[in-house]
């Protein structure tokens, strides 16, 4: 991968990692990981109804998912960056052959060509299935 290209797709990673930070802290901010009771500021044990307890549960739940995969890709574009630096961006960590850009550009964070990609996926597909 040419300079160029390699400065682009960190711009991009940049971005996106700035995007994701700001998309945690929103999470955070918003009280999305607090119960209803705590984000109204009553802190008493009495529930209000059951079904407020399951709203609640369920809101911390999703909250929870979504930082935790917030995190996640924030870790891959950590990751990418590094690769980047060590002159091994773009290259699958598979196969050792160049990422295709057109992939790159779907996913900049991308550690592995299509191919083995979808190997990957079909093994843990067919890993399922034995189970």
């Amino acid at each position: 991968m040419n300079k160029k290209d390699l400065q682009k797709y960190e711009a991009i990673l940049l971005d996106e990692r700035k995007r994701f930070i700001t998309e945690l802290a929103q999470i955070k901010s918003e009280g999305l990981m607090a119960s209803q009771k705590e984000s109204s500021g009553d802190l008493s044990s009495a529930s209000y109804h059951p079904a407020d307890q399951g709203s609640d549960t369920m809101e911390k739940e999703k909250s929870v998912f979504l930082a935790s995969s917030k995190g996640n890709e924030l870790y891959e574009i950590d990751q990418a960056l590094m690769r980047a630096k060590d002159g091994k961006f773009g290259i699958c960590d598979s196969c050792g052959k160049e990422v295709d850009p057109a992939r790159l550009e779907a996913m900049p964070y991308a550690r592995y060509c299509i191919k083995c990609s979808r190997q990957a996926e079909q093994l843990v597909k067919n890993g399922n299935k034995e189970q």
